[in-house]
């Protein structure tokens, strides 16, 4: 009986190993949250179609790690010869705008450059002499101010935000010229929301209308 067992647990793993190497994928059906992949993904994953299970599966890791869009993403084999693959798209949380290009910066949440761009549906951050490629990850101080003008954008509009050498000047809609330094995001929005919800209370009751600036790069933010 043992041996019969033997001969039959052989044979599986003899399948498992063999069958993979016979298989030939002629399909492969790729999607997203956004619907299908993008086209340079759909490309290289139509060249390994033809090719045996076993190949494919090693080049379609190949190509879905090297693409700096994915997020994650997972794969299928489904009988005879197809293989599908959902994968999640890393989305556009930021935009940078350097001076000295026409091109937008569309950035993560975890801070790679997934995009070049000459449009984009966010709000930019303007920086000077910023030269980044797809697959770059900004450094930490440009990320944070990235997240403080996200933050600030959700609760106050803002003509302008502009990352200088000492701190980030957000110009608000009432021309006010907030600066941050770099830091904690969460730690200095919440700053500036508590000292921008009072003086709107003071400056309505005391109709005052002359404050220009609102400057967080101090332990006692300056107000003028």
């Amino acid at each position: 009986m043992s041996k019969y067992i033997f001969v039959f647990i052989f044979v599986i793993i003899s399948l498992v190993m063999i069958i993979p190497r016979l298989i030939r994928i002629n399909d492969i059906d790729c999607k997203s949250q956004k619907n299908g992949c993008t086209e340079e993904i759909q490309r290289n994953l139509s060249d390994l179609e033809g090719q045996k299970y076993i190949v494919v599966i090693k080049n379609i890791d190949k190509v879905l790690t090297a693409s700096n869009t994915i997020d994650k993403y997972y794969f299928q084999y489904k009988f005879p010869d197809r293989i599908t693959i959902d994968i999640i798209l890393k989305e556009v949380k930021y935009a940078l705008k350097p001076d000295n290009s026409n091109w937008n910066i569309l950035v993560s949440l975890d801070g790679k450059v997934i995009k070049l761009t000459e449009e984009g549906s966010v709000k930019p951050v303007l920086i000077s002499n910023k030269s980044l490629n797809v697959g770059d990850t900004l450094d930490k101080p440009t990320l944070n101010y990235l997240k403080i003008a996200h933050l600030v954008g959700l609760s106050s509009k803002f003509d302008k935000a502009q990352i200088k050498s000492d701190g980030l000047y957000i110009t608000l809609e009432n021309g006010i010229i907030v600066v941050f330094p770099e830091g904690d995001p969460e730690i200095l929005v919440g700053s500036f929301n508590l000292i921008d919800s009072r003086l709107n209370k003071v400056m309505e009751e005391f109709k005052m209308t002359e404050v220009k600036i609102i400057d967080l790069r101090f332990k006692n933010p300056i107000i003028k």
